[in-house]
């Protein structure tokens, strides 16, 4: 059987995964200090819930969701509060605790031989209330709380959960590692999603680039009729939701609507598997695996690391960087942003740290578009690129309303003759849209 995939746009950019091997991974020394920001995630920062020089305890609570879209977070080892202080994260300010481990203190493994969930045992509105608990968030990258995801709205009917184990961005291994490494984490974890929502059918997609962690999960998966592991095609943005959707059920989101309207959640391996350790161990989410990549890395590879470590420390882990580095990108090369901050902590949703040299990221001049219409062949949302760039640049933001269905993949950019800085400005169109929306919504409501 052929491999599934989407049916509108995409691109093939290198894979270059082989620099970041999935066969194996190493766990990160605990450094001297671990800085633990409170915006890790979408929605409302956390609220710092302790005290300059409280002793902590591993997986003790140091920041309380600020909001219904927000989160709990945890510390990933035993320690002592060293600051409470205020810390750039990318461009913007966020509260963080500053913690001094313990010199024995060690992060959870990552259990290889799971037992099967009992989830008769088990009430589904309790798996909600346990992943919230634990601070469980998407850790493709979006960090959406999970606990919302699996809060849909009461009139919702769900019946498929899909877990997104595509991992299409160029060099990253990590979901790749935890799926040949812990494929039986993934099924359990994907059932207890499918129990929370009463949803009777699961999917795991997989590229057809990732034999081994295909193979595994798919064994892992065989005592369960109602769990399909999915091969699918190696296309970029194959990971993106809705893509996703579409390749393993062959529904559609509707332009501004969720999954949930279509009767679907989807979740990324590493967050089902966080839900699986919350479940049994109540382990909250505070450490995760992260690629470390690049032609500038030394020695790349995956590392087990706990939120709150550097940048710098995942580098030098990896053996340092070479005179060559043009670049440090955080997560991945379509979607991921670029750092000049190496002693910035990883969150959860950090999977990647990619060194790059000159010859993997040129700076490219812009020229003028050439209305060729290689960005409305690649877009998987079927939009138009270059027609939404041209509104926005003159100043014509609330005709580029198309601009909200973007998902930022990248492609058109990736794709462009004229090396337009696509995204860039959509992101930019979208941020204005939304400010004039909620501007419009205030002024209704003061009459």
């Amino acid at each position: 059987m052929s491999s599934l995939t989407f049916s509108s746009g995409g691109i093939h950019p290198p894979t270059e995964k082989e620099l970041a091997p999935s066969d194996s991974y190493s766990a990160l020394p605990l450094p001297e200090t671990l800085t633990i920001p409170m915006p890790p995630h979408v929605g409302a920062p956390a609220k710092i819930t302790v005290n300059k020089t409280a002793a902590l305890e591993a997986g003790d609570v140091v920041g309380e969701p600020g909001g219904f879209v927000s989160a709990f977070i945890h510390t990933p080892v035993a320690g002592t509060v060293k600051t409470i202080d205020r810390i750039v994260m990318g461009a913007m300010m966020a509260d963080a605790v500053t913690l001094t481990p313990d010199k024995e203190a060690s992060i959870w493994e990552l259990d290889r031989d799971p037992e099967p969930l009992d989830l008769d045992s088990i009430d589904p509105k309790e798996i909600a209330e346990k992943v919230k608990a634990a601070g469980i968030v998407g850790m493709g990258g979006a960090t959406f709380p999970t606990h919302v995801k699996l809060s849909p709205p009461p009139d919702t009917q769900m019946d498929t959960v899909i877990i997104n184990g595509a991992e299409c961005e160029p060099y990253l291994t990590a979901d790749d590692t935890l799926m040949r490494h812990h494929a039986r984490i993934v099924v359990e974890g994907c059932r207890a999603a499918m129990h929370a929502l009463g949803a009777n059918k699961g999917y795991i997609g997989i590229e057809d680039n990732k034999p081994d962690g295909y193979k595994n999960v798919r064994d892992a998966a065989d005592a369960y009729a109602n769990i399909d592991v999915v091969e699918l095609k190696a296309q970029y943005p194959q990971g993106s939701e809705k893509q996703l959707i579409e390749a393993c059920t062959d529904r559609r989101v509707a332009p501004g609507q969720l999954p949930f309207t279509v009767g679907t959640l989807v979740q990324n391996v590493a967050t089902v598997a966080s839900i699986y350790e919350a479940l049994v161990y109540d382990r909250p989410l505070a450490r995760r695996l992260v690629t470390v990549s690049g032609r500038a890395i030394r020695k790349p590879g995956n590392v087990l690391a706990p939120v709150g470590a550097s940048v710098w420390d995942l580098i030098q882990h990896c053996g340092g960087m070479t005179d060559e580095m043009a670049a440090v990108i955080l997560g991945g090369p379509m979607m991921g942003r670029t750092t000049t901050d190496l002693l910035a902590p990883i969150t959860k949703g950090t999977s990647g740290i990619l060194l790059l040299t000159a010859d993997e990221i040129p700076l490219l001049a812009e020229d003028p578009c050439l209305r060729c219409g290689s960005c409305v062949t690649a877009c998987p949302m079927d939009l138009v690129p270059c027609q939404m760039e041209k509104l926005v640049a003159h100043g014509h933001i609330e005709e580029a309303v198309d601009a909200l269905d973007c998902v930022e993949c990248g492609c058109c950019g990736y794709i462009c003759p004229s090396n337009r800085r696509l995204v860039h400005r959509f992101r930019l169109a979208k941020w204005e849209i939304m400010r004039q929306r909620r501007r419009e919504q205030q002024k209704q409501k003061t009459g």
